[in-house]
C-alpha cells in the first residue's frame, strides 16, 4: 500500500510506536522466558569469559555472581569476576545499576546483548541478583530446589546462546517473603522484603508513654492496664482516645525522619484479643456482630487507623521515601479484625489479609475467602497484603496442598494483591515442593501448576520421582479428604492431629519411600534426598506410634477407673510399656533428628507440652489393689513408682482413693452471675476459682446438666481456663480427682495441666496429665490421677482448659478435687 501524505505516515508511525510500547509493558507483567531463535549472529554461551560487577558490591551481589560462575563452570564454561568501575571487556557479561532511581519495586531487571557483551541492569542490588539467577535458571538450567548442596540440580534443558532482543522480568508480587527469607535458598529464589507488618503497638505504647499519657491504654475492670512491653501479652491501646491517635503519628513521623529510605511503619495489633472495655469503645462496636464466630472489631482499629493516616500523610514529607517510593501504615487484619471495614480507608493504609488458604479444600471457606479478599481490595487501600500460614514445622507431618497454593496464589494475583507473606518453617523432607512452587508462583502466577511439580519431581528425584510424587499426594489427598470443616490454622501445635493419618496410610506412604530408595540406589545425590525426606518421615511414623500407644493407655486406664474394662491385669501393663517404650524411642529418635540441618525446623515441634497419661494408668494401677511389684514387671515401673501405687492402693476405698481434700469447693458451687464487659455472656460466679475466657459467638458457660447451681459446663468456646492454686503436702503422692463427661472433635483441644512451684514461686516442673481424646463420653466419668509432686513443690496451680470448641462440643465438670493421699495406717 502507498502512504499518500505525510500526515497519514505521521499516524501509523505514532500507532507502531504504542503498540510497541503497549506490547514492551505486556512482556514486563510476568517474567520472560527467551526463545530458541535461530542465527549465527546470536552470542554463544560458552564464549562468556569475564562477570564483571560494580565496585564494592555487596554480599548479595557477589553471592550470585559467585553461583553464577559455579553454573559456568558446570556447564564446562571457565568465567573471571572482577569489580571495576566502567569495565567493558569483550565476551562478558556486565552488571550494573541504572545509575538513576526507578519506581519499580520487587527486583525486576533489564537483560540485553550488545555484540560480545551482556548487561545485566537494574536500579538496586536486588534486581541485578535476579537477573543473575534468571540467567543461571532460564539459560543454564540451574535450579535450587531446597537449600544447601542437596537442593542444586542441573537439569537437561538450557541454551546454547543469550536472547537477541530486551529481556525483561518483573514480578507479579513485589514483596514474595515465606519466613525465614534472609536465606541462600530465598536469594536464588527470588524471595525478598520491602514491607514491616507485624504486631507492633506494644513498641509504640510503652512504659513511658504509660507515665505521661495513662488515658491511652485501654480500660479493662475499670483500670487502665499498664504496658509489660509485651507485644503478645500487652493490651490494645484505647483507639478512640484522641492522644492515642497523636502519639501513633508522632512514633510513625520519629521513625520516618531516622529511616529516611524506610517504605512502612507497621501500626498492626498486638497478638491478643485484650481490647479496652470502655463506654467509648462499646458504642463504636456496638451492636456487636460477629465474623468467622468472634467479634467483629475492624472498624474500631481502622477507624483508628484512618485518623493517623489523614493526619500523617497531610504533610507530603511523609509520603515518600528517599528513593521516591510511596510509605503506608501497615495493619494486620487479624483475627477480630479480619473482616472488611464498613467505610472506605485511605489509601495509603496497607491491610494485611491474615488467612489459612491451606482450608480451602473446605469448599464454604474458599468461597467466603474469596469474597473477603474481593471487599478488601475494594476497600479505598492502594496496595493489600496477604499473611498466609504454610507450616510446615511444628506439623509432624507432611503438611501438603499444593492444590491450594496455587489456586490461591493466582486468585490473590487476580485480584490485585502484590504483598505475599508466608510462615514456613520448612522440614524439607516433609514440605517437599511448597517452598519452590510457591517461589514460582509469586514471579509468575500465571505458570502451570501440574507442571511445575512435574519438573520438580522429575528433575529432583530422578528416577524416583514417580513414587516421591506419590508419598507426598497421598498426604495432600488425606488432608483434602480428612481434614474437614475450615478452621483457621488447623491442628496447629495440636497432638491429636497426626489422628488424619492412620497406621495403614503410614504404610502406604513408607512403601513408597522405599521403593523410591530403590530406584536412586546408583544415584547418589538422589539417593541423599530421598533420605532426607526418609529421616523427616521417621519422625512422623515415630510420633505417631508414640501418640496411638498414648491415647490407648488413656482409654485402657479410663474403662479401668469406671469399671468398664474387660481386659485383664497384664493387658493394661503391656500398653503401659509399649507406651513408655515408645515415648522413648521418639525422644530418642528427637534428639537425632534435630541435628540434621534439613529437619531443623522440627525443633519447633518442642514449643508445646505434650500430655502424659502416666498419673491416670497408676491411678489405674492403684484400683487395681497390686500386692507385690512382681506384677509390675515393666522396665518403666522403677521402685518408686511402685510405692507410690502401692500405696495408693491400700487406701483406696468405694469411691476411689481416699485423700485429704485441700479445695472447699470441689462441686464448683455458683453463688450467682456476673457479666464482666459488653461482650457478654453472663458466667457463672464460682468461689476458690478462676474463670478467663475470649468471646466468641455462641459462647456458654452454666451450670452442670445434673447439678442445678453448681458443676459447670462449656460450649462454643473460643478458649476458656478454670484455675486455681492449691498447697502441696511435702513428700505424700496427691490425687486429682474428677467426674467429667464431653463432646471433642478434631482440633478441639481440652486438657488438665499442672504447674508445681517452689516457696520461691519459681516453676518446677509443668505437665499434662491428660489431653481429652476425640469422641464422647456418653456419660459422666471417674478420672482420678495420681502424682509424685517435684521435692520441693509447695504450691500447684491447677488449670482446666478448652479452646476451639466445634459446634456441639462440650466439656462439663461435675466435681474437681485434689489433695495429698491419706496416709496409711
Amino acid at each position: 500500500m502507498k502512504l499518500k501524505t505525510p500526515e497519514l505516515r505521521c499516524v501509523i508511525f505514532v500507532l507502531l510506536c504504542l503498540g510497541f510500547v503497549q506490547s514492551l509493558f505486556a512482556v514486563r507483567s510476568i517474567p520472560w522466558r527467551p526463545e530458541r531463535l535461530p542465527g549465527s549472529s546470536r552470542l554463544s554461551i560458552d564464549s562468556i569469559r569475564w562477570l564483571v560487577l560494580p565496585p564494592k558490591a555487596d554480599e548479595d551481589l557477589l553471592r550470585a555472581a559467585n553461583d553464577l560462575a559455579e553454573v559456568f563452570k558446570l556447564r564446562g564454561i571457565d568465567t573471571e569476576i572482577v569489580e571495576a568501575d566502567g569495565l567493558k571487556p569483550r565476551y562478558a557479561i556486565i552488571i550494573s545499576p541504572y545509575g538513576r532511581s526507578s519506581r519499580d519495586l520487587g527486583g525486576g531487571y533489564l537483560i540485553r546483548r550488545r555484540q560480545s557483551r551482556v548487561y545485566i541492569r537494574s536500579a538496586d542490588t536486588e534486581g541485578l541478583v535476579n537477573g543473575i539467577y534468571a540467567i543461571c535458571q532460564e539459560l543454564l538450567g540451574a535450579r535450587w530446589y531446597w537449600p544447601s548442596e542437596l537442593g542444586f540440580q542441573l537439569t537437561d534443558v538450557y541454551e546454547n546462546k543469550f536472547p537477541d532482543r530486551l529481556w525483561w522480568g518483573r514480578p507479579a508480587f513485589i514483596e514474595r517473603r515465606l519466613h525465614p527469607v534472609d536465606t541462600d535458598f530465598g536469594r536464588r529464589n527470588g524471595l525478598n522484603r520491602l514491607y514491616s507488618f507485624n504486631h507492633n503497638l506494644a513498641r509504640i505504647f510503652n512504659e513511658d508513654v504509660y507515665r505521661k499519657h495513662p488515658e491511652a491504654f485501654a480500660e479493662i475492670g475499670g483500670k487502665r492496664s499498664r504496658p509489660k512491653g509485651s507485644r503478645q501479652i500487652d493490651r490494645q491501646p484505647d483507639f478512640t482516645e484522641a492522644v492515642t491517635v497523636d502519639l501513633s503519628v508522632a512514633a510513625v513521623r520519629t521513625h520516618f525522619a531516622e529511616e529516611p529510605d524506610s517504605m512502612s511503619f507497621s501500626l498492626s495489633i498486638n497478638d491478643n484479643v485484650l481490647f479496652d472495655q470502655s463506654a467509648e469503645t462499646e458504642a463504636v462496636v456496638s451492636p456487636i456482630d460477629h465474623f468467622r464466630g468472634l467479634p467483629n472489631y475492624t472498624n474500631l482499629v481502622f477507624g483508628y487507623m484512618n485518623k493517623v493516616a489523614s493526619n500523617l500523610f497531610s504533610d507530603s514529607e511523609n509520603l515518600k521515601n528517599d528513593s521516591g517510593h510511596n510509605r503506608y501504615l501497615t495493619a494486620l487484619a487479624y483475627y477480630w479484625t479480619e473482616q472488611s471495614p464498613s467505610f472506605e480507608i485511605h489509601p495509603r493504609i496497607m491491610p494485611v489479609l491474615t488467612s489459612d488458604r491451606g482450608q480451602w479444600h473446605d469448599p464454604k471457606y474458599r468461597e467466603e475467602d474469596k469474597a473477603l479478599i474481593r471487599r478488601w481490595v475494594n476497600s479505598g487501600a492502594e496496595r493489600i497484603a496477604t499473611w498466609d500460614y504454610y507450616f510446615g514445622a511444628p506439623y509432624p507431618y507432611p503438611r501438603q496442598f499444593n492444590q491450594w497454593i496455587g489456586e490461591s496464589i493466582k486468585f490473590l494475583h487476580r485480584e490485585g494483591v502484590d504483598v505475599f507473606f508466608s510462615q514456613l518453617p520448612s522440614v524439607w523432607g516433609l514440605d517437599g515442593p511448597k517452598a519452590w512452587l510457591t517461589a514460582q508462583l509469586l514471579w509468575n502466577p500465571k505458570q502451570d501448576v501440574e507442571e511445575l511439580l512435574d519438573e520438580f519431581y522429575t528433575n529432583f528425584f530422578g528416577a524416583a520421582a514417580e513414587p516421591m510424587r506419590e508419598f507426598y499426594e497421598i498426604a495432600e489427598d488425606i488432608r483434602n479428604e480428612n481434614e474437614g470443616e475450615a478452621a483457621w490454622i488447623k491442628f496447629y501445635k495440636d497432638e491429636a492431629g497426626i489422628e488424619l493419618f492412620d497406621r495403614e496410610t503410614l504404610k502406604k506412604m513408607r512403601d513408597q519411600i522405599s521403593l523410591a530408595q530403590i530406584l536412586v540406589r546408583n544415584d547418589q545425590s538422589r539417593l541423599a534426598r530421598v533420605l532426607v525426606v526418609s529421616l523427616a518421615f521417621e519422625f512422623t511414623e515415630a510420633y505417631a506410634t508414640f501418640h496411638y500407644s498414648r491415647r490407648e493407655l488413656f482409654e485402657l486406664s479410663l474403662s479401668s477407673l469406671n469399671n468398664k474394662s474387660t481386659q485383664s491385669n497384664p493387658s493394661l501393663l503391656e500398653v503401659w510399656d509399649s507406651y513408655l517404650k515408645a515415648s522413648s524411642n521418639f525422644d530418642i529418635l528427637k534428639k537425632r533428628i534435630n541435628e540434621e540441618p534439613m529437619c531443623k525446623g522440627l525443633r519447633r515441634f518442642d514449643s508445646f507440652l505434650q500430655s502424659a497419661p502416666e498419673p491416670l494408668a497408676m491411678a489405674a494401677f492403684s484400683k487395681l489393689q497390686l500386692d507385690s511389684s512382681s506384677q509390675l514387671e515393666s522396665e518403666a515401673v522403677d521402685p518408686s513408682r511402685f510405692e507410690m501405687i502401692q500405696a495408693a492402693s491400700l487406701a483406696w476405698g468405694e469411691n476411689g482413693p481416699v485423700f485429704e481434700s485441700v479445695i472447699d469447693n470441689s462441686s464448683l458451687r455458683h453463688t450467682g452471675q456476673e457479666l464482666r464487659d459488653f461482650l457478654g455472656p453472663k458466667i457463672p460466679r464460682i468461689d476458690g476459682w478462676r474463670i478467663q475466657y475470649r468471646p466468641s459467638q455462641g459462647f456458654l458457660m452454666r451450670s452442670a446438666a445434673e447439678s442445678f447451681g453448681s458443676g459447670l459446663r462449656i460450649e462454643n468456646a473460643n478458649i476458656v481456663a478454670l484455675t486455681r492454686i492449691c498447697p502441696v503436702a511435702p513428700g505424700r503422692p496427691h490425687v486429682l480427682d474428677m467426674l467429667a463427661s464431653w463432646k471433642v472433635s478434631p482440633d478441639n483441644r481440652t486438657w488438665i495441666q499442672l504447674v508445681w512451684r517452689a516457696e520461691d514461686g519459681k516453676t518446677l516442673k509443668t505437665q499434662v496429665p491428660m489431653m481429652i481424646p476425640t469422641g464422647s463420653s456418653n456419660e459422666p466419668q471417674v478420672l482420678s490421677l495420681l502424682f509424685d509432686p517435684p521435692r520441693d513443690a509447695i504450691e500447684v496451680g491447677i488449670l482446666v482448659m478448652t479452646n476451639r470448641q466445634s459446634r456441639g462440643d462440650f466439656i462439663e465438670l461435675e466435681k474437681l478435687d485434689f489433695g495429698p493421699l491419706r496416709p496409711a495406717d
